[in-house]
């Protein structure tokens, strides 16, 4: 293999497959990525659940929740900050899902 295919192959993630910490780790720092534009632009994070079961030509579920400001001790916040943002973010999102069960 030519280092231009493993390159290549590297960028477009292909065949390789993520383990589970690994794609854990992704949708942590994505979502410390969503946090860290909200609180920098200074827009609120709108949680919305998109159900799991989903049918073909048929209707998805989709809850939204109320639109909240996340808090932080300044314009930029902390690493630490942006993660609890996020945790709070996904405990916004699972209470929706527990509501659409409902």
């Amino acid at each position: 293999m030519s280092a231009f295919q493993s390159t290549f192959d590297s960028l477009r993630g292909f065949p390789r497959r993520l383990s589970d910490a690994a794609r854990e780790v992704r949708r942590t720092a994505s979502l410390a990525g969503a946090a860290m534009l909200a609180v920098r632009c200074g827009v609120p994070i709108l949680p919305v659940y998109i159900s799991e079961k989903k049918k073909w030509f048929g209707r998805t579920p989709v809850i939204i929740g109320e639109p909240y400001y996340p808090v932080t001790a300044g314009r930029r916040a902390t690493t630490e900050e942006y993660h609890a943002i996020a945790d709070d973010m996904m405990a916004r999102v699972r209470a929706l899902k527990a509501q659409a069960a409902a």
